[in-house]
């Protein structure tokens, strides 16, 4: 994929997680998508799970030219029987907001800032990508205090405020826009995220 080697921090694909998907087949007889992700995982993308008319506009691999690139969340990630790695995606469960489950829906859904506790692992997770300045990938879920956005990085809602919007308009981080961001401050109490620095 277009992700340089050294630019790759995560290895394995978990539940929640939003990452970049490339093309590599379209079978339609199966109904299914067969990609990579930014991991270099193989995983598959059913056509149930594409917005409207989406599948018109995906192309496969051809020569040099590599195949469409989109934005998915990771609904499934196992190893089988045959201790073979699976991964179902989706492209609407990025906007539709599919919350992890460390996430309270209450908490989420409402107007002020997330007071549940950042799991363990979360918080191990975010501090490591805090050390290698790495960027990730959340989706808008609604607007904090002081006119800044709450986003769903995939296992908890983070803080993204006004003063870290480096230059973006707040009309342009509407709900369900996937944003690029990186980690600012990650304590126990909620992880606040910016945009500085962000290509």
């Amino acid at each position: 994929m277009s992700t340089s080697p050294g630019k790759q921090f995560k290895v394995y694909a978990e539940v929640g997680d939003i990452m970049g998907f490339e093309v590599s087949v379209i079978n339609y007889e199966k109904g299914l998508v067969i990609g990579e992700l930014d991991t270099g995982e193989g995983c598959v993308l059913p056509f149930g799970q594409l917005p409207a008319d989406r599948l018109d506009s995906l192309r496969e691999p051809h020569g040099e030219d590599g195949g469409s690139e989109i934005v998915v969340r990771v609904l499934d990630a196992y190893t089988d029987s045959r201790s073979r790695r699976r991964i179902l995606v989706s492209e609407r469960a990025v906007e539709d907001r599919v919350f992890h489950q460390y996430v309270d829906r209450n908490t989420a859904e409402s107007e002020v800032v997330p007071t549940n506790m950042v799991p363990a692992e979360v918080l191990a997770s975010a501090r490591q990508k805090k050390v290698l300045n790495h960027t990730v990938r959340g989706t808008v879920v609604g607007d904090a205090p002081g006119g800044g956005k709450r986003v769903d990085i995939g296992k908890f809602v983070a803080i993204l405020s006004r003063e870290e919007f480096a230059g973006v308009s707040p009309g342009s981080l509407r709900k369900g826009v996937v944003v690029k961001v990186r980690f600012l401050e990650v304590s126990e109490n909620g992880i606040t995220l910016t945009r500085k620095g962000v290509a």
